[in-house]
């Protein structure tokens, strides 16, 4: 077996308060007067109107970069899904659809966006036995190649990420995050 530490016994409700404090350490309550909408729905086909969206805030799945399928399979097995590697092949986070399935999340964001209005997505890039890939510079691609007519990439900021604010520790895999503005372009074609 692979890493069995990972997989020993260790007491359940100690680790859940231990999280739940980890995060509400820093939480700190909306203003009242601002509306938000969370909706629980696929990202490539939301029920809402087109133009109707002030700003898009959002973190997608890291390109490559973690097995969310098997980084929540307890979770999957309670939603009723046994094999978690059939999810993690078909999850935008896999290498194999990232840019195809971040192209179509990136057209329904425009879609949803009032014109002048911008999403802002934090990324995370994929840096795994000497591969790196940039996924702030792929969707400025897509951008480039299949929105410029409606969008443009407005800002790129990059942040580095502390070890022991990382989900892996002492990985040579996601050592920052690249924030990357997209604003929807007003007066120009459609989405």
């Amino acid at each position: 077996m692979t890493f069995p530490d990972m997989y020993r016994y260790r007491p359940v409700r100690p680790r859940l308060l231990a999280k739940i404090a980890r995060a509400y350490r820093r939480f700190s309550p909306p203003k009242s007067d601002l509306m938000r909408l969370v909706l629980r729905e696929n990202a490539m086909s939301l029920p809402c109107e087109s133009s109707s969206v002030d700003a898009i805030i959002s973190s997608p799945p890291y390109y490559g970069a973690l097995d969310y399928g098997r980084d929540n399979r307890l979770r999957l097995w309670f939603l009723g899904v046994d094999d978690h590697r059939k999810i993690d092949a078909q999850l935008t986070s896999n290498e194999k659809v990232y840019a195809a399935e971040m192209g179509r999340a990136l057209g329904e964001m425009l879609r949803l966006l009032k014109p002048g209005r911008c999403a802002v997505l934090v990324l995370g890039d994929y840096n795994r036995n000497g591969r790196k890939q940039d996924s702030a510079a792929t969707l400025s691609q897509i951008v480039r190649e299949t929105y410029s007519s409606c969008a443009s990439v407005d800002q790129l900021l990059v942040d580095e990420i502390p070890d022991e604010r990382r989900a892996r520790r002492r990985t040579q895999t996601t050592k920052h995050e690249t924030i990357i503005v997209i604003r929807k372009l007003a007066h120009r074609s459609a989405v």
